[in-house]
């Protein structure tokens, strides 16, 4: 839950700072290879849909989202449909082998935090590189060799994704609120809905996470099959190439 209420903030922040769109950090020198077979390994998505009443405390919706989590998968499989890059679910796991993916998924949880946090809203100074630009060096280890081989592939992607929808009550409340702060002077307009997503895709071999990318936009409704696919479009929009390979606008 902190975890939660800190990308919380930190998407906050991010979104007050500039244009509600994808905003992408990644190793520059980062390609998959030209000549060899590309598997990616789609972690469970890391998905939660809520309400958001008047209260403006968000309550948890089970039903929504079970439903996202099943469509974002689908739609990041979909996504890449035809490309030449496999995508493949991390397989049920058990025992010894399901504990150490569940520990490496925590540990995604808090290093991703970190990232958004510090890669996007609140910058390190020790990641301040002497041209003035921030490096973007984070990793989960060389024990996440050993998810590539649980798993079958040479990737893991990992997808994050909150929404929390407004009721037709606290948007009854926003009007009310407006209306009432505009005559005397204000102009207040209480926040709606709120609508976040990351992904990222680590690089088993080195343990290192080569691209991350926000956004943060209300529009691909998770709730339904086809706001998924619009969704895990905008998230692998800028999704790294092969080499030598340029992308398709």
């Amino acid at each position: 839950m902190r975890l939660r209420f800190l990308a919380c903030v930190a998407a906050a922040a991010l979104c007050l700072s500039g244009p509600l769109a994808a905003k992408t950090k990644s190793d520059a020198t980062f390609f998959f290879p030209k000549d060899k077979p590309v598997k990616i390994i789609m972690f469970r998505p890391d998905i939660q849909a809520a309400s958001l009443g008047t209260s403006g405390i968000p309550t948890p919706n089970a039903d929504w989202t079970a439903d996202a989590r099943k469509y974002i998968q689908e739609a990041v499989v979909q996504n890449r449909a035809g490309n030449n890059a496999q995508v493949a679910a991390m397989p049920e796991l058990t025992g010894d082998d399901a504990a150490y993916a569940a520990e490496y998924q925590a540990l995604y949880r808090a290093v991703s935090t970190a990232v958004f946090q510090h890669g996007f809203a609140f910058k390190l100074p020790s990641k301040k590189q002497a041209d003035g630009k921030y490096a973007f060096d984070w990793t989960l280890g060389p024990g996440a060799k050993r998810l590539g081989e649980l798993g079958g592939g040479n990737y893991g992607l990992f997808v994050y994704g909150y929404d929390a929808y407004a009721t037709a009550g606290r948007k009854v409340m926003q009007i009310f609120v407006l209306v009432a702060s505009s005559a005397v002077g204000g102009g207040f307009l209480p926040q709606g809905g709120q609508h976040f997503s990351y992904a990222s895709l680590v690089d088993f071999d080195t343990g290192k996470i080569v691209w991350f990318n926000f956004y943060a936009s209300k529009k691909g409704d998770i709730r339904t099959r086809e706001g998924a696919q619009q969704r895990a479009d905008k998230l692998l929009s800028t999704l790294p190439l092969r080499e030598g390979e340029v992308r398709k606008k």
